[in-house]
């Protein structure tokens, strides 16, 4: 019997290093950026035109998530050394499913609006990662494939 590869190598260590990123970004959030506060969540409720921001600004429904964070969490830690705020400042209130909304000149000016805003106060929507940080990122994850590569090969030679 010939084995066929899996469709997810044991290197998709994807939500591993999602979840590092975002603990990381809520650590910098708590120590280096400003208190996300009531008056600010009113202020992005009055630019969004909602009534609350659980509510997706295009649809008008309620929101099953917490909205698009307008600066990914950690897509582009590798190309920008970015790492994306997890607070509410860099939240966009919308579904996951309208994904096309910065392609629309009208939500793209509340957006404005909404960022404006947040200079304003001095909130950080992003952090840029130094060298050092990125490859701490990348030889943890390099650990991580290790060692699920080992459990692997270790539960391949205890059969069922």
């Amino acid at each position: 019997m010939k084995f066929k590869k899996c469709s997810i190598g044991l290197d998709a260590r994807v939500k591993d290093r999602r979840n590092l990123i975002a603990n990381y970004s809520h650590y910098l959030d708590s120590t280096l950026n400003i208190e996300y506060t009531g008056d600010d969540d009113k202020i992005k409720c009055d630019i969004f035109e909602i009534d609350n921001s659980s509510i997706d600004f295009i649809t008008k429904d309620k929101m099953s998530g917490i909205g698009d964070h307008y600066y990914p969490l950690s897509k582009d830690y590798k190309t920008e050394n970015r790492i994306g705020s997890d607070s509410g400042w860099n939240r966009i209130p919308v579904s996951g499913n309208n994904s096309k909304y910065k392609d629309n000149a009208e939500n793209m000016e509340k957006i404005k609006r909404w960022i404006y805003h947040c200079e304003t106060r001095e909130a950080r929507l992003f952090y840029i990662l130094n060298p050092e940080q990125v490859n701490i990122i990348n030889k943890g994850i390099d650990k991580l494939i290790e060692v699920n590569n080992s459990m692997f090969e270790d539960l391949k030679t205890h059969p069922v």
